[in-house]
């Protein structure tokens, strides 16, 4: 079986298991091991040569460690799949999915958290603009600030996600084509007029259920859009358009959330991650509330001094144990 049919393979499995943004990566970087490899027959693909070489020929290239990472994972991931049906294609795997060699260590790189004053700057450029984009960029960059949900997630509100006479919407998350997942997410007033604003405008320019829509076609935004986008108030603001992504929202809105000290539990439902363990990370990278802790229970600003407490106030001289011991004449 030649790569790129075991490729295709694999892709139709993935889409009943993987995202689709995740999905779409994997088979990226297995289309450029395909063409490194010329297309081999998957059986006769080897460690060394191929998958180690493939290794050799990217850092070359003088690419990432963490891209390099992602490609040996992309391919470890296929070949534990099509390990689970070599009877049923029909192939022989040369070798095992665990020698295919991912480094560890590697963390792949995380955008960086969007802090208050840099979403005032943003603000600041937003305002800038006039009537239709004033209004919906205001709302659009408002609720991404206040609620940290994912990008996809914003583009796929409609007018009827939102909860008439709350400061909240409903959102859908879509993990897999067979998995939705529906949370509710809330914001602020200042927040909520902005919204108001916007939907008495946006009606003069479409009837599309999309809650965010382009003003050239009227119809939803999507994700890029919203990137492209953010890179320009970015520029007009003077901000690094290469630091400040529309992740960026949500990992600023979980570092907010630790220093007001939210219980995990809460953040995890309101930021939609499956598990607490992902809600964790933000605790683990900036828990201020357990310095703190530590400093009041354990360090300097102890409220009960303990054995601070007993210690005499001057030091006390202790009896000479070994004064009256002779001391022996070494020969």
């Amino acid at each position: 079986m030649k790569f790129n049919i075991a490729v295709e393979k694999y892709l139709e499995w993935g889409q009943r298991h993987y995202s689709s943004r995740t999905l779409e990566l994997y088979v990226d970087h297995l289309r450029r091991f395909e063409k490194f490899i010329e297309n081999k027959d998957v059986e006769k693909i080897k460690v060394i040569e191929d998958v180690i070489g493939y290794c050799r020929h990217l850092e070359k290239r003088q690419v990432a460690d963490n891209t390099i990472n992602l490609s040996m994972i992309a391919l470890r991931q296929m070949w534990k799949t099509l390990a689970g049906f070599e009877r049923e294609l029909k192939i022989k795997l040369p070798f095992l999915w665990g020698v295919i060699p991912v480094k560890k260590g590697i963390m792949a790189k995380s955008h960086k958290p969007v802090t208050p004053e840099e979403f005032k700057n943003l603000l600041g450029a937003i305002n800038g603009q006039q009537g239709f984009l004033l209004a919906r960029d205001a709302c659009l960059f408002r609720i991404l600030y206040d609620t940290g949900m994912r990008v996809s997630e914003l583009t796929s509100l409609n007018v009827s996600s939102i909860k008439e006479g709350e400061q909240g919407a409903v959102v859908i998350t879509r993990k897999r084509r067979d998995s939705v997942k529906h949370r509710q997410v809330f914001w602020t007033r200042e927040t909520h007029k902005a919204l108001l604003t916007y939907l008495d405008i946006r009606h003069c320019y479409t009837g599309d259920e999309a809650l965010f829509i382009s003003i050239m076609h009227g119809k939803r935004l999507t994700t890029r859009a919203v990137e492209r986008i953010l890179k320009e108030y970015c520029r007009k603001a003077g901000l690094d358009p290469t630091l400040i992504k529309p992740h960026g929202f949500r990992h600023g809105w979980g570092m907010r959330a630790v220093d007001a000290e939210m219980y995990p539990p809460y953040l995890q439902a309101h930021m939609g991650h499956a598990h607490l363990a992902s809600s964790q990370i933000y605790y683990n990278v900036r828990n201020h509330a357990v310095e703190r802790e530590y400093h009041e229970k354990m360090g300097d600003r102890r409220e009960h001094e303990g054995l601070k407490e007993r210690l005499p106030a001057e030091p006390v001289a202790l009896p000479q144990l070994v004064a009256g011991v002779p001391e022996v004449e070494h020969a």
